[in-house]
């Protein structure tokens, strides 16, 4: 009894990881992304101001790659996501703080800006699909 108790809190651990991060706002969007060139997953549009969980899961049937930078997606290197459901769940604090100088005040500004996430179709001229589910 012990061990079966076990286990369902061993399985239950990630969902329940999700909902304590999870406080107000989840949503899912579907992007089509493409085979020729790395597509940006988390535009402007899409990406919530915020947000404390991310991820992105593959709804076609062939392998997808991503990174976060579009120089590292390509059909054969960045994480790679199985056909038909696999899935990456994004650390969202990776960023990285852009440094402006100029000769009028304040002379030196710091803005964090997020790492994209891109993806792209491990196919030959097919569009494929992700789900990007995030949350804050």
């Amino acid at each position: 009894m012990k061990t079966f108790l076990f286990l369902i809190m061993f399985a239950a651990s990630g969902p329940v990881m999700a909902q304590e991060l999870c406080l107000s706002s989840f949503t899912v969007n579907t992007v089509t992304i493409s085979s020729s060139v790395a597509t940006l997953v988390d535009t402007d549009a899409l990406r919530m101001e915020g947000r404390k969980w991310m991820e992105v899961q593959d709804l076609s049937t062939d392998t997808v790659h991503c990174a976060q930078s579009a120089a590292m997606a390509t059909t054969s290197t960045g994480r790679l996501l199985a056909a038909s459901g696999g899935a990456w769940e994004v650390p969202v604090t990776d960023g990285f703080y852009a440094v402006t100088e100029s000769t009028y005040p304040p002379h030196v500004s710091r803005t964090f800006v997020a790492l994209g996430l891109y993806c792209i179709g491990s196919g030959t001229n097919i569009t494929s699909k992700v789900a990007l589910s995030q949350c804050k």
